[in-house]
């Protein structure tokens, strides 16, 4: 039972939902790990490399087990920040690392870095990384109806290149929307790559302020957590 976060292009709120998600499984009572095979703009802190994912995903829920393979200080792409840091990414390695997890916890949610064809390695892409895994994708993308060529493209490539989409996420939906395009986005995604909107999380203000309890709450109330997984959770019923 694991899947693979990825987002169509920056901030859309990746990790926000890694996080969420997996917080969520914990409390259905399954063992749930996050994993971040690389992690950028990771940064010293009492003689420790902190990744500061992997930070947030613990903020958002303590009892959760997190792990990274690849700590990168640079916030560039993963290939640039490797050579810059001497570091060779070996895709292999993430495998042997996600494995043992697997083998360990219930659920394990892998954390992607930058987007479905982000270069980790040479001639090797998260989309590889993701086939190499088995693992099925959900893909999280922005409430902006300029996205939805990118929603579009990254859905349809994925697919092309063998990988089970279980389902897209669209983050950030501001409450009481009017906007047509907005609305339309889901059926658009739906009717042009034959793959199921699976959440409609609300944008959130003051983070800062935010309860863990909150973050969560929000994600469940508004993605099908049983189509994100792809089985049927008995307490859900409850």
């Amino acid at each position: 039972m694991n899947i693979f976060i990825t987002g169509i292009s920056p901030y859309v709120g990746k990790t926000f939902m890694t996080a969420s998600l997996a917080s969520i499984m914990q409390s259905l009572s399954y063992k749930t790990a996050v994993y971040k095979p690389i992690q950028l703009g990771a940064f010293e802190q009492n003689s420790f490399m902190v990744a500061p994912d992997i930070a947030y995903v613990k903020k958002i829920d303590p009892y959760l087990t997190a792990e990274s393979t690849y700590l990168l200080k640079s916030k560039m792409s993963p290939v640039i920040a490797a050579e810059m840091e001497n570091v060779r990414i070996n895709p292999k390695v993430i495998l042997k690392d996600f494995s043992m997890l697997s083998t360990r916890f219930d659920a394990v949610i892998v954390d992607g870095v930058g987007e479905l064809m982000t270069p980790i390695a040479p001639r090797f892409s998260i989309a590889n990384l993701i086939n190499m895994m088995h693992s099925d994708l959900v893909i999280v993308a922005p409430a902006d109806e300029n996205k939805i060529n990118d929603i579009i493209l990254t859905v349809n490539h994925a697919k092309a290149m063998g990988i089970k989409v279980n389902g897209v996420i669209i983050n950030k939906y501001p409450a009481g929307n009017e906007n047509l395009s907005i609305k339309s986005m889901p059926r658009l995604i739906e009717e042009y790559t034959d793959t199921s909107v699976i959440g409609l999380v609300k944008e959130l203000n003051g983070y800062s302020e935010l309860t863990p309890a909150s973050i969560i709450d929000n994600v469940l109330n508004g993605v099908d957590i049983e189509k994100v997984f792809g089985i049927k959770i008995p307490k859900l019923d409850v």
